[in-house]
């Protein structure tokens, strides 16, 4: 079996599990997200800080915005292996992608745990 070292876990069949998990959870968190804005309309500043205090939605938060980081990762790593033949532009694109998702994943990590 060919192992590639930029895939999410080297076999496609996992890597489309993968992809479906993270979309299902990420359909859940956008529901209950959903859910809370419609059940308690209308919201303040307040009712936002109460909500993002709980560890809970924190942790929450943080796993959804991993499970976006993965899920574009394996999207933009299947576009990139389909449509990109020169392997050095392919490599490049991908050093940005990393970079860029890496960064995204910290900075939006730093802003979350910051809320006094």
């Amino acid at each position: 079996m060919v192992k590639h070292a930029t895939s999410f876990s080297g076999s496609g069949l996992r890597d489309w599990l993968w992809q479906r998990f993270t979309a299902l959870y990420m359909l859940v968190y956008l529901l209950l997200a959903l859910g809370y804005i419609l059940l308690c309309l209308p919201l303040e500043y307040t009712d936002w800080q109460a909500l993002i205090h709980q560890r809970v939605v924190r942790i929450a938060t943080v796993m959804f915005l991993f499970s976006f980081i993965i899920h574009g990762w394996i999207g933009m790593w299947t576009v990139a292996t389909d449509y990109c033949s020169c392997t050095r532009l392919r490599q490049a694109f991908y050093a940005v992608m990393i970079l860029y998702f890496g960064g995204c994943l910290l900075w939006a990590i730093e802003v979350i745990w910051s809320i006094p």
